[in-house]
């Protein structure tokens, strides 16, 4: 299905409104800190109330997600980091 730009755009809007882990770029800035790459890691990375399934349809034991969690590294991240888009 092809669009307009108005329904690009209208799309666009709601996806901002309704996802809270999208961020338009445009209002980020150049540079990020520790604490605002830390912070939106943070959000995104708890760990699920319900039980998560792999692709054959049996339950992820809490050992694997307790590893995954463990792996985030906060650690790592710079102090200060460039904002960059990801172009293809």
């Amino acid at each position: 299905m092809l669009m307009s730009r108005a329904q690009i755009d209208a799309h666009n809007q709601r996806m901002f409104e309704a996802d809270p882990s999208m961020y338009d770029l445009r209002c980020i800035g150049p540079t990020l800190s520790h604490a605002q790459v830390e912070t939106w890691i943070r959000k995104v990375s708890k760990m699920p109330g319900k039980t998560l399934l792999d692709e054959h349809d049996q339950p992820i034991p809490a050992a694997t997600l307790d590893a995954m969690a463990s792996n985030v590294a906060f650690d790592t991240i710079p102090a200060q980091a460039t904002a960059r888009s990801i172009t293809k």
